[in-house]
């Protein structure tokens, strides 16, 4: 697994080794001189491209936001790319009761076969197009400034629709494979998630407690 991540200290990078073997970790400086969180957004191109480009053997990439909580295997995610050259969230566009055709497809997740490069190119270069709207509008990353899928169209990928409730549910959804801290108090649903991630800890080496553990989350 590749953490891209930003502005982290040599010490704090050391740290996510330590902590997490497997895990290759770099980073980048950004000036902080705008809106850090737009910047981000903005670099979900360049991390799948370069994801794509420095790992040659790998036929299948997904790229995370980084404030989810995964609760379980993922097979029946990862199974969307069979028949499919990628795969991408869909949603009703709704933002505080309008509908914005550029928030169908935020892009908390994002999965992609090689052979679906395609598809990220021409994200990329819809987001370079100088009169594209801003990707992070309403604090959501979308896929397309001009056309709820206008990259997909572009690029004429043929994509999987990932089930927003199963994948990125941010009600905290008992039935959830993923939990997303999106569009909520982020220290609030990190607590949370530690609760969680603590409790699924523990049924993993004690699996007998299944039945007295209650899932978290639910209210």
């Amino acid at each position: 697994m590749l953490a891209d991540t930003v502005n982290l200290s040599g010490q704090q990078q050391a740290e996510l080794k330590r902590t997490h073997p497997q895990i290759l970790v770099t980073s980048e400086a950004i000036a902080r001189n705008g809106s850090l969180r737009a910047e981000m957004a903005r670099r979900k191109t360049m991390v799948l491209q370069r994801a794509l480009d420095t790992f040659p053997d790998e036929p299948w990439f997904g790229l995370f936001d980084a404030d989810m909580l995964v609760r379980r295997t993922l097979t029946d995610l990862w199974s969307l790319l069979v028949g499919h050259q990628a795969a991408l969230l869909m949603t009703n566009g709704v933002w505080e009761g309008r509908v914005y055709p550029h928030l169908f497809t935020p892009s908390g997740i994002v999965l992609v076969r090689r052979e679906g490069r395609e598809l990220v190119d021409s994200w990329a270069k819809w987001d370079s197009h100088p009169g594209r709207a801003p990707w992070a509008s309403a604090g959501r990353m979308v896929l397309g400034p001009m056309h709820p899928a206008s990259g997909q169209e572009d690029s004429r990928v043929k994509c999987a629709v990932i089930p927003f409730h199963r994948f990125c549910s941010n009600q905290c959804s008992a039935n959830a494979a993923i939990w997303s801290a999106h569009g909520g108090w982020k220290e609030r649903s990190y607590r949370g998630f530690l609760i969680e991630h603590e409790r699924q800890r523990v049924l993993r080496n004690h699996p007998l407690l299944a039945g007295k553990l209650g899932c978290q989350g639910q209210s």
